[in-house]
């Protein structure tokens, strides 16, 4: 199953792996404090080579599991410059996952992570066959709302108090997309 694509002008996507852990310990470290209001509070060993390549293992055993999708974004130089993630994927009676995401502060606003969110879903609609994708987003954080909503996601409530964000419970935005032409892989 190919889970990966081009998204114009050398930025592709493809999933992650343990041997990414450099480049996304040096992801987080360079965008920390432009991530802050949006991240839960960051502890200091996730800037560690080695923290990250156990996450990063346990994200892999998890997809080879079909739990989680973890895809970096990566410039034509071969740079981390973002991340979209399925999580919480669910099969059964629900077929559906949990889309997060976070850009480098310097590649915002060219469209990337649109056309991201945009490659994310289909893979996850045509290829790993969920029925439906949600993502939770801060009622202030407009760029992100953006990017949902230029990829057909529907506002579908208010979760009071639903994450831990940069030090406090904060009301979330829920928004879905389901998939119309849906059947069981």
């Amino acid at each position: 199953m190919n889970l990966e694509a081009d998204l114009d002008h050398g930025v592709y996507l493809r999933l992650l792996t343990p041997d990414d852990a450099g480049r996304r310990a040096q992801f987080l470290q360079k965008n920390a404090a432009f991530l802050t209001p949006f991240m839960p509070p960051l502890d200091a060993r996730l800037f560690e080579v080695k923290t990250q390549q156990a996450l990063l293992t346990q994200f892999s055993q998890e997809q080879t599991q079909g739990l989680r999708y973890p895809w970096g974004i990566f410039s034509q130089n071969n740079d981390l410059i973002g991340w979209v993630n399925l999580n919480n994927v669910v099969r059964g009676a629900f077929y559906s996952a949990d889309i997060g995401y976070m850009m480098d502060g310097e590649w915002t606003r060219k469209g990337i992570m649109t056309r991201a969110v945009d490659a994310v879903v289909r893979m996850a609609f045509e290829r790993i066959g969920l029925h439906r994708v949600q993502a939770a987003i801060m009622p202030g954080n407009y760029a992100s709302i953006g990017v949902i909503t230029r990829n057909r996601f529907v506002f579908i409530g208010l979760a009071r108090e639903y994450l831990y964000i940069n030090g406090q419970w904060q009301d979330h935005q829920l928004y879905a997309r389901i998939n119309p032409q849906w059947t069981p892989v």
